[in-house]
Parts: structure tokens; sequence; C-alpha cells
């Protein structure tokens, strides 16, 4: 195997084939030639020595010469450092026609004189554009009418002169000259059909490479504005909790500097306006925490989820003990990933299953998980309050909340932050929940971040 990758790297390197794109019909004519070359050269020398053998055995020593002249012919065009594509390639044709013509000189009819001149003909049409597509045909005519002026004047070295004559010539030359024309007319239907192909791929590879540039400054585009928007959410929100701190101080000063002042209708007022201000104020800053979610802190890095959720669990302690909650947690696995997003996914889960729980019935929380290939499959399943179907899109939504504040405090977010979080780590959020039988929020994360 060394042997021939040697042999067949160095024709190669001498065809200079080194780089190959094969963008056009001409890089494939000239890998055909190399595909030639390579198997051509060691059958022509397996077949030098028979074929030496018959001749000097039917003494024939012109063969001998012939036959010695081609192999150094095919050596030579596959070689020879120096020489140029286009001469190979008419060295290596000029060969088969050199033994053809030969061939028929000496031996005849008989011999295989025809069948190397159809080859000839054959690999000419193949290895040359297709303006030249014909002239191995008229190659194949001119050859032909020449043995046919030269079998009167009984020059052939022919031993049966008798059996030779020109109606049998025609008869066997026209088979020669047919294939010739039918080789001539076919192969560049062939090559002009691969020649449109390849025109049409590199279009093609045109228009997608443009495609994609445009995909690609798009989603430049896209991120900037994303970019902007976040960094304006976090800057609006940050800058807007300080007028509102103000007008809640001042509002608290006037209702405590103006009691007696006041009826029960501006002491009203007062509370209202209080109240409204304090929701404003909680709602940005519900806004400013879900501007930062997509800002991964800290560098991808292995997480142990066991230890993480019991920092989440420790962090809900106190309301774990106060409604008597059993939370199942199997041997999770470490994933890569950014610690602060799964934090939050399972923060944010954990809190809504304690929160939205039956009063007459202990929270029961389950936490699974499947290898998914690529992906990691976790569950967060609870036996609360649930969610109708009609309301299962909704609750991803920013400030969605389906109970009075009066009943369950939150700002509305949380799932939202989940869905955010959930997809900017590849992944996505599924709910099952009815409201007899609890909520089971299925994620993925994927593990080729």
């Amino acid at each position: 195997m060394k042997i021939w990758k040697s042999y067949t790297d160095q024709i190669r390197k001498n065809l200079g084939l080194k780089d190959v794109s094969f963008e056009s019909s001409m890089e494939w004519r000239t890998i055909l030639f190399y595909y030639m070359l390579i198997f051509i050269i060691p059958l022509s020398l397996i077949a030098y020595t028979p074929g030496v053998l018959f001749a000097i055995k039917e003494k024939y020593p012109s063969v001998v010469l012939v036959d010695t002249l081609a192999v150094f012919s095919l050596l030579i065009a596959g070689f020879w450092p120096s020489l140029k594509l286009w001469i190979r390639k008419w060295l290596f044709i000029v060969c088969f026609y050199f033994i053809g013509f030969t061939l028929l000189f000496l031996i005849g009819l008989s011999g295989p004189g025809f069948l190397y001149m159809l080859a000839a003909s054959f690999f000419s049409t193949i290895l040359f554009p297709v303006r030249y597509a014909f002239h191995p045909a008229f190659a194949n005519l001119v050859l032909c009418i020449l043995l046919a002026l030269l079998i009167p004047m009984d020059i052939m070295l022919w031993k049966d002169q008798e059996s030779h004559n020109i109606p049998q010539l025609v008869a066997v030359s026209s088979n020669l000259v047919f294939l010739g024309f039918f080789a001539s007319a076919l192969f560049p239907k062939v090559f002009d059909l691969l020649e449109k192909s390849i025109k049409n791929e590199q279009h093609l590879k045109r228009l997608l490479s443009e495609r994609n540039d445009k995909l690609k400054s798009a989603l430049e585009n896209v991120e900037a504005k994303n970019s902007e928007l976040e960094s304006f959410a976090y800057t609006a929100s940050h800058d807007l909790q300080e007028p509102l701190r103000m007008i809640t101080g001042f509002l608290h000063q006037i209702e405590k500097n103006y009691q007696a002042v006041l009826d029960e209708k501006g002491r009203k007022f007062i509370f209202y306006a209080i109240d409204g201000a304090t929701r404003m104020r909680e709602m940005i800053a519900a806004l400013l925490e879900y501007s930062r979610v997509g800002r991964f802190d800290g560098e991808l890095k292995e997480i142990e989820l066991n230890g993480l959720l019991d920092r989440v669990l420790l962090y809900y302690s106190e309301t774990i003990e106060q409604k008597g909650a059993s939370i199942s947690i199997p041997k999770l696995p470490t994933i890569k990933s950014f610690e602060s997003p799964i934090f939050q996914i399972f923060t944010n889960l954990i809190s809504n299953a304690l929160k939205y729980s039956h009063k007459d019935i202990k929270p029961n929380i389950k936490i699974s998980y499947l290898d998914k290939g690529e992906f990691w499959e976790f569950s967060v399943a609870d036996n609360g309050l649930g969610i109708a179907p009609e309301f299962q899109e909704k609750v991803f939504g920013l400030f969605q909340k389906l109970h009075s504040k009066s009943d369950y405090e939150g700002s509305g977010i949380g799932l939202s932050i989940v869905k955010k979080c959930v997809e900017n780590l590849g992944g996505q959020i599924i709910l099952e929940s009815d409201v007899r039988n609890g909520s089971k929020f299925s994620f993925t994360i994927t593990k080729n971040l």
C-alpha cells in the first residue's frame, strides 16, 4: 500500500493535482487522466512481457520495438516532472494511435490495432476540450482511408495478403469510424451536463453564502438591539426607582405630618397613592430582575446539581418547615453550564410549588431527570393548585398572575424568568397541569453549550 500511495502521489504531483476544487469540467478531465495513467501504466507493464514473447514467437521484431516505445511513452507521460499537462495528454493519445496503426500495418485486421485506435478515440474525446471532440473520429477515418490506399501497394507486412482486402477493411473499419463518431457526439454532451451542474452548484453556493452573510448580519443586528433593549430596561428600571422612592417618602410625610388636617377621604387617597407607588416599585424591581436574565455571570463550569439544590432549599427552609413540605430529590448528574440561570430556574419553580399549594394539603414536590443524548431533561412536579389548560401559555408571560395579590404575593415574572433562562441555555420548557393534580414543569438543557 505504501508503494502504491507513493506511486499515485508522484503522478498526482506531476499533473499538478495538489489542490483540486472540481469547479470546472477541465479539472474533471484532468482527474480522469490521472486515473487513466495510474491504472494503465502498471497494466501495460504486466501486458508487456506476454506481448513481447508473442512477437518473438511469431517473428515480429518490430512489435517488440513498438511495445517498448509505447511503455516508455506512458512512463514519460506519468513521471517526467517538467512536462506540461497538455503535452502529457498528447503523448498519451499518440501512444495509442501509434500502437494501433503499427499493429494494423504489421499484423493486419486480425490483430488488436483497431481496438487501440478506438481506445485512443475515446480517451482523446474525454481528455480534451469540446472543440476538439470530433478530431479523433476524423483521425480514425483518415487512417482507415490511408490503410485502404496502402493495401493495393502490397507494402504491408501481413502474412496472409489474400485474406486482407479493401472490402474486408471497409467492413471492419466502419465499426471503428462509427464508434469514434458516436463517442465524439456523446462524451461532449456528458461534460456539457457536468459543466452546467458545476455552474449550478457554484451559483447555489454563492446564493447560500450571500444568504448566510445576510442572516449573520441580521442576527448580529438583533443581538445588538437585544443588548440595547436589555441595557435600556436595566437603566430605566434602576433610574425610575429613585423618583418613586421619593414620591412614596413624601406621601408618608404628608400622611404623618398632616394627619389632623386630612379627612377620611384624603387619608384614603394617600393610602391608594402609596399603595400604587409601592406596587410600581415592585414591578420596576421585577423588570430590573428580568432584564438581567440572559447576562450569564461567571464562566461555563461543572455544576453539581444536588449541591445547588441544597442551597435553594436552604433559602426556603423556613417556608418548607411552616408548610410541612416534602421534597424528593434523586441523585442528580453533574452538568456543564452557567450556574446563575440554573439556580434561577430551580429557585423559581420550587418557590411556585411551595407558594401555590393547597391550604389543607402539605406540599409534595418531586424533582427528576432524564438523559436524552444531546440534552438533559429535568422535571419539577407538585401537588398544588394546578393550572387550567386555557391559562397554561399565559403563565409564562411577563407580569401574568392567575391569583389576586391578597391571596398569593408575587410579581408575576417568575415563570417568565424560567422560560427565558431555559431558552438562553438552548432548551425549552413544557407545562403539564390540571386543577386537581397539580403541575409538572419539564425543561431541557443542551449538553453542548
